[in-house]
């Protein structure tokens, strides 16, 4: 493995631990200060939970390990404890909560490979940008010898594309001339 491979492997283990280390502050925060008898308590925390982990998809996503990690032990402790309160509302929550978690979840993986594919499709533009400027160097090298051996002269610059047409044109006219 390279040294590169090795950090960014100790990277992602260090950032996964960090998640989780979040994840269980939250979850445990929030399944200690839910109280029992509050509806209005319990539907605040519901929605502080929601928020925190639809605003950490933007970011974690890229490692959706980490997202896992950060997600999970907030849903598991805040609807563990959701389970133990009576009512019905408590257990219409703590299902609507773990189906959230679980979309979430699937929304995460999704940006994740999205963001993958923007990252690969931006170093392969690259790339064909890079070969494109090389053949248009050639191009214009080989442009300049032909017109060397038919005695055209050019500036020593690059050729930009119109330049390159109307010298391409000339040389067609110039050529026709000599044939007839």
């Amino acid at each position: 493995a390279t040294m590169t491979g090795v950090l960014a492997a100790r990277w992602r283990t260090r950032f996964g631990m960090v998640s989780l280390g979040g994840g269980l502050l939250w979850g445990i925060a929030g399944s200690v200060l839910l109280p029992a008898e509050s509806t209005v308590h319990q539907v605040f925390l519901g929605f502080v939970f929601g928020g925190v982990t639809a605003g950490a998809v933007g970011y974690l996503s890229p490692l959706w390990r980490a997202y896992l990690f950060y997600i999970w032990p907030i849903a598991v402790l805040y609807v563990g404890r959701l389970m133990f309160v009576e009512g019905y509302l408590a257990q219409a929550m703590a299902v609507m909560s773990l189906l959230f978690a679980i979309l979430m979840s699937l929304v995460s993986r999704r940006m994740g490979e999205m963001v993958e594919e923007s990252l690969r499709l931006r170093f392969h533009r690259e790339e064909l940008m890079h070969s494109l400027s090389e053949a248009n160097r050639q191009l214009t090298e080989e442009v300049c010898e032909r017109a060397r051996a038919e005695n055209i002269q050019l500036l020593h610059k690059p050729v930009k594309p119109a330049a390159l047409r109307a010298l391409l044109a000339q040389w067609r006219v110039m050529r026709a001339a000599a044939a007839e």
